[in-house]
Parts: C-alpha cells; structure tokens; sequence
C-alpha cells in the first residue's frame, strides 16, 4: 500500500474530496477485486486506486488494459433507494463525462450502456459488479493514447492527447468523486429529468444504425427514463436493457 499517491500523503486526498478512506497501489490484479477483499464494513465512498492493473476487465469478462500512467480507480457504494442499483452503471459513466468535459472542456460523450467516448474513439468505460447490497464502481480512464489501439474495432483515446491544457490525475479523480457521489445521492429508479436530458445531449448511438448482441438491428432512438436504450426496428420500437453494441 502506498502512502503517497500523486505527489500528495492519501490523507490528504480523503479531506480534499470527502471520502472516508483512499486506498492507493502500485500493481493489483484490478482495483474493484482489491475492494472487496476489504470486506463488508468498508465505508461507503471506500476508494482503491492503483497505478497498474494486472487483470483489469470490462464488460462480459473482455479484457481492460490498464499501463501504468492511467486512471484505474473503483469505489464501494451502497444504493439507499429500492430499485437504483439497475442505474448505477449509466450515472456512473454520466457523472465521469460531466466532470471530465467540466474540468477540460473535452466532449466526452456516453456510449450506452457504460463507455466514453471521444469523437468515436473509447476514453474510458465503467463496470459495476454487485454482491449482498453492495456494489464496486469500477473506472478507467485513458490518459495517454495506448500504442496498437488503431487494430481494435474501438480504438482508444487519452484524455491528455484531446484535452487543451495539461491535466492531472488527481484532478480528474477528484472531479469523478465529487460527480459521482452527487449523481448516486440523489438517484432513484428511474432517470430524473435532467439526467434524462443531459443523456440525450451525450448520446453518441442516437439515430444511428446499430446492431445489439444479443438483440436486435436498428436505428438508436435514445435512452428512456428507465435507463433502456430503444432500438428501431421493422417491427417497431424495442427496448433494450442489456447488450454489446456495434455500430454499422
């Protein structure tokens, strides 16, 4: 475990961003596994940082690179409201694209259901893992452009090669906390109205031709209220609330 974590003692971060307990590093498997190794009693807010994952993941178990000199960071959170937690992945990647575009002016925009993205390249991409109640929210964030990326269907993107001005770690980690910690204080079941707009202004999928794995192919018309992207069909409007998405 380090003491320090960006030129600053972790005790330090903890007062700055109001969180109960910053866990930071060097090389782990993945920070969301080093999370739940801390049990149950961890307070909520818990926060491991690490400069390297070993083992990271994204969705349906794909590997996530994770080199050192990115932001590879999972937070312990514990919905209060009955019926949030099918929400939590799309705050997630909506709280890290508010702060980020705030903190660099940077137009970073979601792909459903947990990816961002940068002129339709992928800069990061959130994974909430649950267990008894509690969940792990899972981040990374592309600093540098990683090399080889331009063979991937998604090629990646850093956040310091498409920001304006330089940038720091622990600037944008403190914005994601703060982001993060507002948009699932006030969570419910269902999008709240400016979510819901803000969402539609971010969409990177709306009103192009996609194809859901599995489900259907279609045209993307938006994300509802319940956190479902709907796809046009021949037959009609579908609703979908899980999948990979490709576009076509």
């Amino acid at each position: 475990m380090l003491s320090h974590w960006d030129g600053e003692p972790t005790r330090v971060w903890e007062s700055m961003w109001g969180i109960p307990h910053l866990v930071a590093l060097d090389r782990v498997t993945s920070t969301s596994e080093r999370l739940r190794e801390l049990g149950p009693d961890a307070p909520e807010f818990t926060t491991v940082v690490a400069e390297e994952q070993v083992a990271g993941r994204g969705r349906n178990g794909t590997e996530w690179v994770s080199p050192r000199g990115g932001l590879w960071f999972s937070v312990v959170h514990r919905p209060r409201l009955a019926g949030a937690g099918p929400l939590v992945p799309l705050r997630a990647g909506l709280a890290a694209a508010r702060a980020i575009r705030g903190i660099t002016g940077v137009d970073v925009r979601i792909k459903w259901p947990n990816d961002l993205w940068v002129r339709d390249r992928k800069l990061g991409g959130i994974l909430v893992e649950g267990r008894g109640g509690t969940l792990t929210i899972g981040v990374g964030v592309n600093l540098a452009t990683p090399p080889g990326g331009d063979t991937l269907r998604t090629p990646p993107v850093g956040l310091r090669d498409v920001a304006p001005a330089s940038v720091s770690r622990s600037e944008v980690l403190g914005a994601i906390l703060r982001s993060l910690r507002d948009a699932l204080g006030r969570g419910g079941a269902a999008l709240r109205e400016d979510e819901h707009g803000l969402l539609a202004a971010l969409d990177v999928l709306c009103a192009r031709r996609i194809r859901v794995e599995p489900g259907p192919t279609g045209v993307a018309r938006g994300i509802d209220r319940a956190g479902r992207l709907t796809v046009e069909t021949p037959d009609g409007l579908v609703p979908v609330s899980s999948g990979t998405i490709e576009l076509l």
